[in-house]
């Protein structure tokens, strides 16, 4: 795998979300005061060209994509004061050239996690970051509709975690560690909304999650001692028991593999085996984001925005 730098981020950036689609990048930048909007910043997937920005909240706690819809989830930092736009999610369409404007706005309480399926979106959200059961909402057509509860906590994506809810194989999954810490959850519901699914996995840590190629549901297990890649329903696909490091932060398909966040930077995974098939180190620690569309793998660290190359 090779990096190539693509975009550079505005001095003194602080990037909480990361997404590719239609052929852009999006990065949401936090602002370094909570009563100042944050930026939505969308790039040329393919020259690196910066295309647009758009005001948000000022903490962007998770950032989805799907075609020409955008969807960004505005939170607080932890503590009693609030930050500007908190409770709030944003739907953003792209028009003709790429051009944005914000179609609507929805007051969540809370928003930890999205997932979009183009005009509508999935929402996790919860009181507090510690606080369970979390909610589970359906946004679209102008209204917001509860679908159901987890009782566990889920994390937000401002660090480079992966995301705790993905759209795959026609089923809508969230997963969650359990109130004792001890399991991981993972519920799934179909396109009307209706729970078809609870699994719980252990032992527990923090999980993310991951849509294979073809659509292959996996959990992200970080936990020192036994974590890794997990394969909910194991296939000729997807092999059956845990593979990959023990502490990814996150996991993307791209080209037919599952790659990585680890401790050593990117790492490639044949899900069929679980066999590592190439690592590289990434220019600079801290956090790192994750964002793939089709065969497009995208990388971004506090400063940079890479494309990976075979």
């Amino acid at each position: 795998m090779r990096l190539h730098a693509l975009a550079e981020l505005p001095s003194g950036a602080i990037p909480t979300g990361f997404a590719a689609s239609g052929g852009f990048v999006w990065a949401a930048l936090r602002s370094p005061s909570p009563g100042r909007h944050g930026e939505l910043l969308q790039f040329d997937a393919r020259t690196g060209a910066r295309r647009g920005k758009v005001a948000v909240g000022a903490i962007p706690t998770a950032l989805a994509a799907d075609g020409r819809w955008i969807w960004v989830a505005n939170g607080s930092l932890p503590g009693p004061s609030s930050s500007l736009g908190a409770g709030s999610v944003l739907e953003l369409e792209a028009g003709s050239g790429g051009r944005l404007r914000v179609a609507k706005r929805f007051l969540v309480r809370g928003p930890l996690a999205l997932a979009s399926t183009g005009p509508s979106a999935w929402v996790v959200s919860s009181a507090s970051r510690t606080a369970t059961p979390v909610r589970i909402a359906l946004l679209g057509r102008s209204r917001s509709r509860t679908v159901g509860r987890l009782d566990a906590t889920v994390a937000d994506e401002t660090t480079g975690a992966g995301p705790d809810v993905v759209v795959c194989g026609g089923r809508t999954s969230v997963a969650g560690t359990s109130r004792s810490g001890a399991r991981i959850v993972v519920a799934s519901f179909d396109r009307s909304g209706r729970r078809v699914e609870l699994r719980t996995l252990g032992p527990g840590g923090t999980a993310t999650l991951a849509c294979g190629e073809p659509p292959q549901l996996a959990v992200v297990v970080s936990n020192v001692e036994s974590g890794g890649i997990v394969c909910v329903h194991p296939s000729a696909a997807c092999r059956a028991g845990r593979f990959g490091a023990a502490t990814l932060a996150a996991v993307v398909a791209w080209r037919g593999s599952l790659v990585g966040l680890s401790t050593a930077g990117l790492d490639r995974y044949d899900p069929r085996t679980g066999r590592l098939l190439a690592r590289k180190a990434v220019p600079r620690a801290g956090p790192v984001f994750l964002a793939a569309d089709g065969t497009r793998l995208f990388v971004l660290d506090d400063r940079t925005i890479y494309s990976v190359n075979r």
